[in-house]
């Protein structure tokens, strides 16, 4: 291949170079550092490595002895051409996609992401299946740098150099350097075969053997190149080479080593993890990773919470008690340490132990225990209050201890080839389960909410290995149920940030009575998105519409307030004087308050609310507009009741005798419709504008049209075409019934008085 330059992209201080070989159509990316002459550049014997990795399942492998040592360069790769590369500049932020095409179908899209000023690039890989055949990925990485040495003649012997950080349990974070010679790196005297050195982790817990992360570094010319994979589950990395070029890539643990197998429907696409991928020129090996680590501080990725910013200090009190708290003993440590600078105070692991049980095993329940916390955890909390500390609580959300009673609902666990997995005292929820998303956000959100604690931690004590039942493969089914946990640990994350409470009304979207009894016409005063607006104007932070239906009416008072209590984080809730909820509607106000207390929810009982026209209520105000007595009405609602509806043609006899009318079409079907007759209105338009005007709901007796129900306004001083525009009518005051009148002069003429009169009500 002799490749030339595609496209070159200046990112800060590097240089994203797409070169492209115009015989084989196929498309190679380079990362380099911007302040080193691009003039240096050798390409000797170097082979030109494509931009995206990947594998079908039935591909020939790329070379002789590729089986079991890489999967890269396969019958699918070789085969994509390129297509067209776009790119977009958003704000601060740049997007280039780089698409890839095959005869088979089959469209993969390399994106490139940067954010102006910043140290990295972030890159994924999406495969779409455009074909009309199924597709199993068997291979698919992140991302792929190639040409590695481009500053030097040959292979660059002992010049090149991998940086990767080793870890096990107790012993994490162990940096490892090693020449590529030691790795056995160096091109074969014939490039008929690979060179490669893959490495990663398979199972649950992404450092328990290196971390997701691999650096190539050129002592020579002082440049580094390297990569973090954003991933909770199994992924690899690999230094490959052929010749004199050395390739680094990275992403999901491929079929050999995680066990991975992806399908993907006709129609169907699939995208990688993000990989975060820097080079920089410097001696300092802290200095690179520090712009790899940079990425997880950054707006719109990984952005530090507000106890990470100022790194306040948190005691943890697990070398103290080693799993054993109890409220005795956690007192006695709150009043050795208050005072001295601790922001939190965190209780580990063991608050739920019974009957001397470990807590290495009894994980899982998570009941606060009566035997270490005889008088509640909301004592032990309120210590840790009044000492000036935040109070904070242990939990590993995943699995479960033998000890437990979770321990044995099978039903909800991980499965391996279809027995319970289980991993010398743990087993695993499976976190796709909507049963298990449930039972742990009463556990976990309840309990954060239930005692008022202001900080959690999370362990990780185990990890579930090559996978599990659920997929087409085990590293499959391991990735959609870590994607699941990290989806749980968002929610608590949005828990906590709704802790500065905000107010709320809730409201059903649907009137109980229209679901369990819809032979009976019922009408509401507003509709849904008019509520919205009209409680939007008294300052409520947001409006909760619930979708009354048959179950929800079978739920007792109780699974009601669990249910304000886990979805929507309801800390204090105001009902009505003589509101009733629940089943039947079976109990009262008492009821409330003792359940409330359990699920963390202070219940308020609001008066009934009485002016000088007597008590006010949805009911009487419906009785009011009904009665024509709309003046009644808009003092109880404190604003004038109001229709919303589209223009739609009519029979324009009001055009012919000189009082041309808008026919509304009302918007909501369940709106009320006051009583029939004359009005004197004020109408909105589109515009903004307001006018003055005069509405006829009713029949239109005179016109002998006893079945034309019809809603239609006169706007005053107004002559545009409003057809298909939606108006907004306030009714102001009710003016006379709807009569029948000889003719049409004798209606017309009823018609210019009423103008007069109505004007005149208007101007007051």
């Amino acid at each position: 291949m002799h490749p030339e330059v595609l496209q070159e992209y200046k990112l800060g201080d590097m240089v994203a170079k797409y070169l492209i070989d115009r015989d084989s159509m196929q498309v190679g990316f380079q990362l380099l550092p911007e302040k080193v002459s691009q003039e240096n550049i050798i390409t000797d014997n170097c082979f030109m490595e494509s931009l995206i990795q990947y594998k079908l399942t039935g591909d020939i492998y790329n070379e002789a002895y590729a089986g079991g040592c890489s999967m890269r360069n396969s019958e699918s790769v070789r085969k994509l051409k390129f297509s067209e590369q776009t790119d977009e500049s958003i704000g601060e932020q740049l997007q280039v996609n780089t698409i890839m095409m095959d005869e088979d179908g089959h469209r993969l899209i390399h994106h490139l992401v940067w954010l102006k000023n910043m140290p990295y690039v972030r890159i994924s890989c999406t495969f779409e299946n455009q074909s009309k055949r199924d597709c199993c990925l068997e291979m698919f990485e992140s991302f792929s740098l190639g040409g590695l040495s481009p500053y030097m003649q040959g292979d660059g012997n002992g010049t090149l150099w991998l940086h990767r950080v080793r870890s096990v349990w107790s012993q994490e974070g162990r940096h490892e350097t090693i020449p590529v010679e030691d790795l056995q790196l160096e091109p074969a005297w014939d490039p008929h075969a690979v060179r490669c050195e893959r490495f990663g982790q398979a199972g649950s817990m992404p450092v328990n053997r290196f971390f997701p992360f691999a650096a190539i570094e050129d002592r020579k010319n002082h440049i580094f190149w390297g990569a973090q994979i954003a991933h909770p589950a199994s992924w690899q990395m690999e230094v490959y080479r052929k010749d004199n070029g050395l390739a680094l890539s990275g992403g999901l643990a491929d079929r050999e080593l995680g066990h991975w197998m992806k399908h993907v429907e006709p129609g169907k696409n699939f995208t990688t993890p993000e990989a975060i991928v820097s080079t920089a020129q410097t001696d300092s090996f802290d200095i690179f990773t520090g712009r790899l680590t940079t990425a997880g501080l950054v707006e719109g990725f990984l952005k530090a919470p507000e106890s990470e910013q100022d790194l306040p200090i948190v005691f943890n009190e697990y070398c103290t008690t080693w799993g054993n708290p109890s409220h005795e003993n956690i007192c006695e440590i709150v009043d050795a340490i208050k005072g001295k600078g601790f922001k939190y105070f965190v209780i580990d692991c063991g608050w739920y132990k019974e009957n001397g049980i470990p807590w290495d095993i009894g994980m899982g329940d998570y009941e606060v225990s009566s035997e270490l916390f005889p008088d509640g955890m909301e004592k032990t909390v309120q210590v840790i209050k009044d000492a000036g500390m935040i109070p904070g609580i242990w939990f590993e959300i995943e699995n479960v201890g033998s000890a437990s009673r979770a321990y044995h609902l099978t039903e909800h666990l991980l499965h391996k080839d279809n027995v319970v997995l289980t991993t010398y005292f743990r087993r695993f929820w499976d976190m796709q389960d909507p049963w298990v998303d449930e039972y742990l956000t009463d556990k976990v959100i309840g309990t954060l909410k239930k005692y008022g604690f202001g900080y959690m931690k999370i362990d990780y004590n185990e990890t579930i290995g090559i996978g599990c039942d659920g997929a087409e493969s085990p590293g499959e089914a391991l990735r959609k149920n870590m994607e699941a946990t990290v989806l749980f640990i968002e929610k608590v994350k949005e828990e906590a940030a709704m802790r500065n409470l905000s107010s709320a009304v809730i409201s059903f979207r649907t009137h109980p009575q229209q679901v369990l009894h819809p032979e009976i016409p019922f009408r509401m005063l507003t509709s849904p998105e008019e509520r919205a607006e009209l409680l939007r104007k008294t300052g409520i932070d947001r409006t909760i519409f619930l979708d009354f239906t048959p179950e929800m009416s079978l739920l007792s008072a109780y699974d009601f307030l669990k249910i304000l209590s886990n979805r929507y984080c309801i800390k204090g809730l105001i009902i009505g004087y003589d509101h009733r909820f629940g089943h039947n509607r079976a109990e009262g106000f008492e009821e409330y308050v003792k359940y409330g207390k359990d699920l963390g929810i202070e219940i308020i009982h609001a008066p009934e609310f009485v002016t000088d026209l007597g008590p006010v209520s949805s009911s009487i105000i419906r009785k009011y507009l009904l009665q024509d007595d709309v003046c009644t009405a808009n003092r109880l609602l404190s604003y004038p009741y109001t229709l919303h509806g589209n223009v739609v043609k009519g029979f324009q006899v009001g055009r012919k005798i000189g009082f041309p009318t808008a026919n509304l079409n009302i918007d909501y079907p369940d709106k009320l419709i006051p009583a029939n007759g004359v009005y004197a209105v004020r109408i909105g338009i589109p515009d903004g504008k307001h006018y003055g005007g005069m509405l006829n709901i009713g029949h239109r007796p005179t016109l002998n049209r006893p079945n034309d129900y019809s809603i239609e306004v006169n706007i005053f001083d107004f002559s545009e075409d409003l057809y298909g525009k939606t108006l907004s009518v306030e009714l102001i005051e009710y003016v006379r019934t709807e009569k029948t009148f000889a003719d049409i002069k004798a209606l017309q003429s009823q018609l210019v008085k009423d103008k007069e009169t109505i004007r005149k009500i208007l101007s007051e």
